[in-house]
């Protein structure tokens, strides 16, 4: 029972690993103040492949994804002291006008 256990768990881990690589990368967002450039493989190396932090549930698209989903999720990890040297805050720093 648990070398089952221990499979699943490897199948699970190699499974998000494939659709990982599968994303567009990088992805844009646009916005009426600057398109959003979204890198998916630095998120993912940041959060050590759980991909919970930011889908909730299983991979795939955000359901509700969009402006307020955006600002809370993304400047909600950018703006802590960890990421501080990201320089999250300001719009520009997102938004880029073309």
């Amino acid at each position: 029972m648990k070398r089952l256990f221990i499979a699943i768990v490897i199948i699970a881990v190699f499974a998000s690993a494939a659709f990982a690589i599968d994303v567009t990368d990088p992805m844009e967002f646009s916005a009426s103040n600057g398109a959003v450039t979204f890198y998916h493989s630095n998120h993912v190396n940041e959060v050590n492949g759980d991909c919970t932090v930011c889908h909730q549930q299983d991979p795939g698209k955000i359901a509700d994804f969009g402006k307020e989903y955006a600002h809370d999720v993304c400047i909600g990890c950018h703006s802590k002291p960890v990421n501080i040297n990201l320089g999250i805050a300001k719009c520009e720093r997102c938004h880029i006008k073309q």
